[in-house]
């Protein structure tokens, strides 16, 4: 499959290109978008199509404003910078041009960030290579952009007023014909046919690692709300479960012939990859999935996606992350490196307080609020002591994530074993749990 690769560019770079992206012999499919200087940029960003799968772009610049205006766009940005040896080339070709040329009288905007002088760039090894003050910069905004290229219009003009100087090279091409029709005696170094190759070949690069990635694989757990599923009526779980199976293919539409779906025993579970998460979520910020659920159902569902190195890490990831959601409400994401993200759409989840809490959070999955609201349970017990069917009662959750959460803070030292309460006729004892000694979570830090 080709890949569609867009220029971001200036008017005056797009003829270069133009000429030279026959000659490549690369496969793919390039457009090229030209920038008018002082045009309005976020309109010029939207008119490159969505089925494009990479950018490359004229410097860093258009790179910075392009991230910046769409911080959740998973396409690929490469810029395409100039290097040493093609600002040479255009020294050379201007002193072929005027033999008498005097060096000293050339300003170069580049070469003066860097305090250079032409002839000291042209005679001596400096150990910088040029593209750093090329793409010299901070991060910008489309806003920061236009007003930077304003100014720097303004300052080359004003340069070229003292009459210092007979030729002025700047690294801003859409500002070349400008100036020129001010009078000024101003060049770009046009990127080398290796600059342009090498920059293609990059996005290509890119584009396939993160085509790879997105099927990485992935799962989707979506489970009914049942507290205690020995007594929930047989013919209604079914039914809801029906329910819920039809609003999930009604969601994924023509999408459902490329997952795998699973009847659980609390819910339904998909099998599927990265990008359909990365969907599913806007980039891992909103949970449209549980909001279309939501809007169809009349029962509690819980939503959590789970992102692995494999199938069994994505299913493992998954169950964390739909626990999660039984706790603390919304939907809830585990990446690959196992860290919990969410609630996703649900607001802003409160910063951790520099505690045991926070080491718990960060080395069990585990969120501050699910935390919280397990303390909150057994603080409120009569005797401060909890089971796993006291919390799963209170919290409306299954007895097995109610396991999960008062192990895995058992572990991090939040919680100990304090009794084994026996059932009246046979079965195994029930762990009852309370808050550890203080000097067991002092060790912690």
């Amino acid at each position: 499959m080709r890949h569609k690769i867009a220029f971001i560019t200036t008017e005056y770079v797009k003829p270069h290109l133009e000429r030279v992206l026959p000659q490549l012999g690369m496969d793919a499919a390039f457009s090229i978008y030209a920038y008018h200087p002082f045009e309005e940029i976020d309109g010029f960003f939207r008119q490159i199509p969505r089925e494009v799968d990479g950018v490359i772009t004229s410097g860093n610049r258009f790179g910075s404003a392009f991230r910046h205006m769409f911080p959740r766009d998973r396409r690929v940005v490469v810029p395409m910078g100039i290097n040493d040896a093609e600002v040479h080339r255009l020294f050379w070709r201007l002193k072929q041009e005027q033999p008498d040329l005097d060096f000293q009288r050339i300003y170069a905007d580049f070469l003066d960030e860097l305090h250079l002088s032409i002839p000291s760039f042209l005679t001596e090894d400096h150990g910088i290579p040029l593209s750093v003050s090329m793409d010299a910069g901070r991060e910008q905004t489309p806003e920061e952009f236009l007003r930077g290229e304003y100014r720097q219009f303004q300052k080359l003009l004003e340069v070229w007023e003292t009459g210092q100087f007979e030729r002025i090279i700047t690294r801003y091409s859409g500002l070349l014909p400008m100036l020129r029709q001010r009078g000024v005696q101003i060049f770009y170094p046009f990127p080398s046919i290796d600059s342009i190759r090498s920059a293609c070949a990059q996005a290509q690069r890119e584009i396939e690692m993160r085509q790879l990635q997105d099927y990485q694989a992935a799962e989707i757990h979506v489970n009914l709300w049942m507290p205690n599923p020995a007594y929930t009526v047989e013919s209604l779980y079914e039914q809801r479960l029906l329910q819920l199976q039809q609003s999930l293919m009604d969601y994924f539409g023509s999408k459902a012939e490329d997952m795998l779906f699973r009847r659980s025993h609390f819910g339904v579970d998909i099998l599927t990859d990265r990008k359909t998460v990365a969907q599913c979520t806007r980039e891992y910020t909103v949970c449209e999935l549980s909001a279309f659920l939501n809007a169809r159902l009349d029962f509690r569902i819980f939503v959590g996606y789970g992102i692995g190195q494999g199938i069994y890490q994505a299913r493992l990831n998954a169950i964390t992350a739909t626990r999660e959601s039984e706790v603390s409400g919304g939907s809830y994401l585990v990446n690959e490196q196992d860290v919990l993200i969410g609630p996703l759409g649900g607001g802003e989840a409160a910063p951790p307080s520099p505690s045991v809490f926070s080491y718990m959070s960060s080395h069990a999955g585990i969120s501050q609020a699910t935390i919280n609201r397990v303390l909150e349970v057994l603080g409120a017990m009569p005797n401060g002591r909890l089971t796993s069917q006291e919390l799963a009662e209170r919290l409306e959750i299954t007895r097995r994530s109610a396991n999960y959460f008062l192990k895995a803070m058992t572990q991090t030292g939040i919680l100990q074993v304090v009794d084994m309460h026996r059932a009246a006729g046979r079965g195994r004892p029930e762990q009852v749990y309370g808050r550890a000694a203080a000097e067991s979570t002092d060790r912690i830090h």
